[in-house]
């Protein structure tokens, strides 16, 4: 016997690549994971400002006072500049390119081009409306459907009398009125 399917575990497939394939454009994304991601995109520079500022600026600036205005411990000279250049260039482009990724895949859930990205105060307008119901030009809705639960014809056992005319939803045992956990 092979592998026992019914209707009510049926699982659809996703519907879009939302929670896969961050930094390309395909899909479409919903207004609450856009605003999540740009909660964690602004979260991020934040805190990566924040190590820059209280850690390295001070002991760059403690190391400075020490060494008569010239910072003579290499090693910490070239750690601030490795996080310098990292916090400043590579990460805030990193954030930057997934920020327009993420905005296009937005603007795809109202079945507009990305391209509106790039249009000051319209993007935003695009931002805050509510996307497609259903399939669009860029993908399928990103909206979990209800999952409907069908009738299930399949025949079951009792555990306690074995009685074989046992559906799935029965509150009890027909032979036996044992109570039935689903």
């Amino acid at each position: 016997m092979g592998e026992n399917r019914h209707l009510d575990s049926y699982k659809p497939p996703a519907s879009s690549n939302e929670e896969k394939l961050y930094f390309l454009t395909y899909g479409r994304i919903r207004r609450r994971a856009f605003f999540l991601r740009t909660l964690l995109v602004f979260s991020i520079l934040i805190i990566a400002n924040l190590i820059m500022e209280n850690y390295f600026n001070q002991e760059y600036y403690r190391w400075q006072n020490i060494g008569n205005g010239v910072v003579r411990n290499q090693g910490f000279l070239f750690w601030y500049n490795v996080y310098s250049i990292f916090n400043y260039f590579v990460l805030t482009i990193l954030l930057v390119i997934f920020f327009i990724v993420q905005s296009t895949k937005r603007i795809h859930d109202v079945n507009k081009s990305g391209w509106y990205v790039l249009v000051p105060f319209y993007n935003i307008i695009l931002w805050l409306s509510e996307g497609d119901k259903g399939q669009n030009d860029y993908g399928l809705d990103p909206k979990p459907y209800k999952v409907e639960k069908y009738y299930d014809n399949t025949l079951y056992q009792c555990s306690k009398c074995n009685h074989e005319q046992v559906r799935r939803g029965m509150k009890e045992c027909p032979n036996c009125n044992t109570k039935l956990s689903w």
